[in-house]
């Protein structure tokens, strides 16, 4: 396995051949609100809303809850969802990107890059020329040394509701799409989340007909309701052609499907219901695979790594230049190192490949785990 900046160019090159030059992205954006608060501050505000002091994770809020954050001021703005940060960072790659976006609220919009598209009036055109009045589905964001906390009001999320527009739009470019990176379904709440979880997956399957090599990733997330996670696992996960998880989201899937191990064999064990398995943590990634070589999945592993370094340290997504350049003094993480050594240890009955993570002082933390999503779907 590839320690040195020699690595990290090299996979620079390699996503410059093999990156999809067209995407599509789905299903939640949104605003984020962000405010760098200390950990007594961050504890301060979410004791205020749930009575106990939280120290990471996503949360949902009530809109009354919204309005007194949003009363606190100090807030920055950055575009939010998984749709958005995956969509927004691939844009600034040089991505074409076809983005599923239920609000279109031109507060949400102006924040896309170029290359960025909606769908309207049954066509895609330039995100910045198609928002709305309507109020957008907000996230607020407290981030604090090592952790955040995301306290979310988001109606479309809750309910996953769909843009119309989009499957309009979408199935005459099917053909050119090379990947369909989607997340969201963490946040879905109400009662009948089965139905609304299998309407996607036949949607994005018939996608998939249209273009059989369309590869599907979903980005798992951290989900608030048991009922949207069994629905997730049973319905739209199979379908995908791989599935990403961090750290936490991981052991919580493992806990409710009882799988017994170390994260690595519960990881393997996941490759019974999913073709492939990512796993991205602050020190270091892994995938295991059924079906592609350990050389792409190590290639893909080291350019995400660098593209949410890059982005940790400038607080924006790199284009293939500026993550040149990077690569060039680029040094992995010495945890990341120790572990890999326990990771070359293993006996894996699969394709398994490992990164360190790239040693920087971070700058931002939301959103790191979308951009590596988003650099690892779209490569290989």
């Amino acid at each position: 396995m590839r320690t040195s900046s020699r690595g990290y160019l090299e996979s620079v090159e390699f996503a410059r051949k093999n990156m999809a030059k067209k995407a599509a992205f789905g299903f939640n954006t949104g605003l984020d609100l962000v405010r760098n608060a200390g950990r007594e501050e961050a504890g301060a505000i979410t004791k205020r809303i749930f009575g106990k002091r939280l120290l990471g994770g996503e949360y949902t809020i009530s809109a009354k809850r919204a309005r007194e954050l949003a009363d606190l001021g100090g807030w920055k703005t950055r575009i939010g969802g998984q749709a958005g940060n995956m969509a927004n960072d691939a844009a600034a790659i040089g991505v074409r990107c076809y983005v599923h976006s239920a609000s279109k609220s031109e507060k949400i919009m102006r924040l896309f890059r170029d290359g960025a598209m909606v769908a309207r009036k049954g066509r895609f055109v330039p995100a910045g020329k198609a928002g709305d009045s309507s109020v957008p589905p907000i996230h607020f964001v407290l981030e604090f040394p090592g952790d955040r906390i995301i306290l979310s009001h988001d109606e479309c999320a809750f309910s996953m509701k769909e843009d119309g527009e989009f499957y309009a739009a979408i199935k005459p470019l099917a053909k050119k799409i090379g990947c369909f990176a989607v997340g969201g379904f963490h946040l879905l709440q109400g009662r009948d989340v089965e139905g609304k979880v299998a309407g996607i997956a036949g949607r994005v399957l018939g996608l998939k007909g249209e273009n059989p090599e369309m590869k599907i990733h979903l980005e798992w997330g951290d989900f608030q309701n048991v009922k949207a996670m069994e629905a997730t696992l049973g319905l739209f996960a199979p379908v995908c052609d791989s599935v990403g998880f961090n750290e936490k989201e991981l052991e919580r899937v493992s806990a409710y499907l009882r799988l017994r191990g170390g994260k690595y064999g519960r990881a393997q064990k996941m490759l019974e219901i999913v073709q492939e398995v990512v796993v991205h943590t602050s020190e270091y990634s892994f995938a295991l695979s059924e079906k592609n070589q350990k050389g792409k999945l190590e290639n893909s592993l080291l350019f995400a790594s660098l593209a949410s370094a890059y982005k940790a340290v400038n607080g924006r997504a790199g284009n293939f230049a500026e993550l040149e350049k990077m690569a060039r003094n680029a040094r992995p993480r010495t945890e990341g190192i120790r572990e890999m050594k326990k990771f070359e240890r293993i006996g894996f009955a699969c394709n398994a490949a490992f990164a360190p993570s790239v040693a920087c002082k971070p700058k931002i933390t939301v959103g790191l785990g979308d951009c590596f999503a988003m650099a690892f779907a779209l490569t290989h």
